[in-house]
């Protein structure tokens, strides 16, 4: 009798004690107290921060963790889960220990139960994960979404409409969708769910948000129907942090470029928005003709932006060196050289394809001085140059021609790829090797600079360009 009363005894005490056990867990879970900072209690305050005023969900200091061991716990058990842990449980799919979005036997019983509670509040934390912790790559993320085609209208508004809208929860349609909402209104993502009601910042913020800038970016690329203004202005709004000038997402690099220059590969913005649009892409990514492995990827985007800083080359050279220079023939240079810019080839582009400049320490200090800051330049390694004196480099065609300002001469070679030609790009050059050559074999065609107001040695130039290229420069342009 003994033995059968300690055995009762005993086994009172076991499933007392299970249930003990199952009390504090649920104690944990509700007031678990994870350090500040850790991921759990990240994820415990945007929750929080999310959930409705009245609910208990905003107490701070739940920790997911345990949610998401109790949740697996039940789910592996086939067990129904209570209202509170559905509610909870949609914050453990992806971003807890365990996260039952990698149990795709799991993540199923748990979206069939969301499913048959129909329950508002349980509804709208699945929702809210999804929109901020979305990320294409999230196991079992398209269950969730056609879980959520259905559950959106059970979570009110404005859940219901995003959906009914914009197909929001809907893949592959969502992000696409919101990323055109987003052109048609000439907002970022984040305004566009704003404006429909989606007003917290978590929401606003969140992983779905990089999609839908992603969308909006690949769409801008091949819509020519917006003016140069506002294509800038809106670029910068989906992609590119006011504070720092970087990207939001780095990843984005080749949409980003895309959107800004695909739509000029046959014509130009106006100058300003053209140096924007430059200053803009080369604080983001940096300048392609020093940092091509940055565009190796965007190689149509890039054609055109070496393009742009062609012109901007041949500005910053011509700016620098009439502060730096005492040279009364200088004024012609100029005009000249602005000429052969202007000139177009048979692809409707100036027939200078490439230009870089290379300054010593006085050029470099004044380009710094004049705010030309954005813009890569190469320098004298050494001595050899007259004080402020400075190189414009030019590619036309296939030769090299190496512009030198004050009292130097302008040279020539007649193929980029002959080993003596000098290189375009490089950060350090010695006098010598753009006076005579990589390989000290001297230029194919040098000449001085006599009698600019006769356009002596500007017709000698021009006639050597049409040799070399059969184009001829107009010579009212630089008369």
């Amino acid at each position: 009798m003994n033995g059968e009363g300690g055995g009762k005894h005993d086994n009172d005490h076991h499933g007392s004690g299970g249930r003990l056990a199952h009390a504090i867990a649920e104690l944990n879970a509700r007031h678990g107290g994870r350090r500040s900072g850790s991921p759990e209690s990240r994820l415990a305050q945007v929750a929080a921060a999310m959930a409705p005023g009245d609910d208990a969900q905003r107490r701070p200091g739940k920790d997911y963790n345990v949610v998401a061991e109790l949740l697996a716990g039940e789910l592996q058990g086939a067990a129904p889960i209570s209202l509170r842990r559905a509610r909870d449980g949609a914050w453990c799919l992806w971003e807890t220990r365990p996260a039952i979005g990698g149990e795709e036997s799991l993540l199923l019983r748990f979206l069939k139960q969301l499913q048959d509670f129909a329950d508002k509040r349980a509804s709208r934390a699945l929702c809210n994960a999804y929109l901020v912790q979305y990320r294409e790559d999230r196991p079992g993320l398209k269950m969730v979404s056609a879980a959520l085609e259905q559950l959106s209208a059970h979570a009110g508004h404005p859940y219901a409409l995003l959906q009914s809208h914009l197909r929001l929860f809907s893949l592959p349609e969502g992000p696409k969708r919101l990323g055109r909402q987003a052109i048609e209104r000439r907002l970022p993502p984040t305004a566009v769910l704003q404006g429909l009601g989606l007003e917290s910042m978590q929401l606003s913020q969140g992983g779905f948000v990089e999609p839908c800038a992603f969308a909006a970016l690949q769409q801008l690329a091949a819509d020519s129907g917006i003016s140069p203004r506002e294509r800038l202005e809106f670029v910068k709004a989906l992609a590119v942090d006011k504070a720092t000038g970087k990207l939001f997402f780095p990843h984005h690099k080749a949409e980003f470029a895309n959107a800004l220059l695909l739509p000029y590969s046959a014509t130009n913005p106006p100058a300003d928005v053209q140096s924007e649009t430059l200053a803009l892409i080369l604080r983001a990514i940096g300048d392609p003709r020093s940092r091509a492995a940055a565009w190796r990827s965007m190689e149509d985007a890039a054609r055109i932006a070496r393009r742009w800083l062609t012109k901007e080359s041949i500005n910053q050279f011509l700016d620098v060196v009439d502060a730096v220079a005492n040279d009364r023939m200088w004024r012609w240079r100029r005009k000249f050289w602005n000429a052969v810019f202007d000139t177009k080839g048979s692809d409707g582009q100036s027939i200078v394809q490439e230009a870089w400049v290379v300054f010593d320490d006085v050029g470099y200090a004044e380009a710094r001085r004049m705010g030309l800051k954005d813009i890569s330049v190469g320098r004298f390694a050494q001595s050899g140059v007259q004080n402020g004196q400075s190189v414009l480099l030019l590619r036309v065609g296939r030769m090299v021609i190496a512009e030198w300002s004050h009292n130097g001469k302008v040279r020539i070679w007649h193929d980029a790829e002959n080993k003596g030609a000098p290189r375009l790009y490089s950060a350090l050059y010695t006098a010598r090797e753009l006076r005579q050559g990589l390989d000290g074999s001297s230029c194919d065609w040098d000449l001085a600079h006599m009698s600019p107001a006769s356009c002596a040695w500007q017709n000698a130039v021009a006639d050597k360009l049409h040799e070399l290229t059969g184009i001829r420069l107009s010579r009212e342009k630089y008369r």
